[in-house]
């Protein structure tokens, strides 16, 4: 019980809070107004936990500091792929708000601002692109972002849901890799099937393994040698034409 009670308070001084926004509002009862103050507050240890919460207060310092103990009882983990990005890209949408985040490579940043900023700086997220389209509201940027994060999902998890073992989930992923390749390590030449010929029948695609010049001067060349072709075939035509035209006036002047 001590252990845990330590390995909690060390967990809390870990955590990094990040204020979203502060607003005052008003209740209007029979007696008259009563203000008070709302905080949204985002709270996360920076590798892969995060939550929010919003409380509300007669002064500021009690807003917030109630509303990061409430956040910091529903921290939930994110999978993050090499600590820095998410995993694949996903889109949420609550209320107005919808959002998009997508991967990126590593030293792209945080694209990102306003409030989801602060849920990637909380979160430990170094690289990723984001997008908020249509209410700029915090609570519904905060919201669908979240709501976005479930939706990424580890391999472990995928894998379990299968019923299947971590290792068959990466060899299938990096399967084609090996199809791909020979017993020496040799690359196959893609080939196309056409869509007239019987099975066996592959015809191998010229293209395949040439640079774009090459590939530029084989069409040059088709292209020139089909010209060729046509000149050809219409000079051919042309003197057909003219002999059968100069056939009768060479028969009538041998019968005059």
């Amino acid at each position: 019980m001590a252990r845990e009670v330590e390995n909690k308070k060390e967990l809390q001084e870990q955590l990094i809070e990040k204020l979203i926004s502060v607003r005052r509002v008003t209740k209007v009862v029979k007696g008259g107004k009563n203000m008070r103050f709302s905080a949204l507050v985002v709270v996360g240890d920076g590798k892969g936990r995060v939550g929010y919460a919003s409380a509300k207060a007669r002064e500021v310092p009690d807003a917030v500091k109630k509303a990061s103990e409430k956040a910091k009882r529903s921290i939930m983990r994110v999978s993050l792929m090499d600590g820095r990005t998410i995993r694949c890209d996903v889109s949420a949408k609550v209320g107005a708000g919808h959002v998009f985040l997508r991967t990126a490579g590593a030293g792209t940043g945080v694209i990102a601002g306003g409030p989801m900023r602060s849920i990637f700086d909380a979160l430990g997220v170094k690289d990723i692109v984001s997008k908020s389209v249509g209410s700029r509201t915090y609570h519904n940027v905060v919201r669908a972002t979240f709501e976005a994060l479930k939706m990424t999902v580890s391999p472990k998890q995928i894998a379990a849901k299968l019923g299947k073992k971590f290792s068959d989930i990466i060899e299938r992923k990096y399967a084609w890799r090996n199809s791909n390749r020979t017993k020496d390590g040799e690359e196959y030449k893609s080939r196309s099937i056409s869509p007239t010929a019987n099975q066996g029948d592959i015809v191998q695609n010229p293209s395949v393994g040439k640079t774009k010049n090459q590939t530029r001067e084989v069409a040059q060349k088709k292209n020139i040698n089909g010209t060729k072709q046509n000149t050809n075939n219409s000079k051919h035509s042309d003197v057909s034409s003219k002999k059968e035209g100069e056939s009768p006036k060479h028969s009538g002047g041998k019968n005059k």
